[in-house]
């Protein structure tokens, strides 16, 4: 994100009206990144279940672990 911050400041010409709307993403963004950055652990439950069709507490109730 820091590199995509610093290429639009080195337009050369952008107004106002861009640069609120520019903020306004990177801040949209940000926040994206925190929600799933909160859901991580319960992302990677439901994606190692797609994956192997059991969940990890599972396998390791009947002592299978990676």
């Amino acid at each position: 994100m820091a590199k995509l911050a610093k290429a639009y400041d080195e337009l050369a010409d952008h107004s106002e009206e861009e640069d609120k709307q520019f903020e306004k993403y990177m801040e949209s963004s940000q926040e994206t990144i925190m929600k799933l950055h909160r859901q991580k652990p319960k992302l990677e439950i439901i994606l190692h279940k797609d994956v192997t069709g059991s969940t990890k507490h599972e396998e390791e109730h009947r002592g299978i672990t990676s």
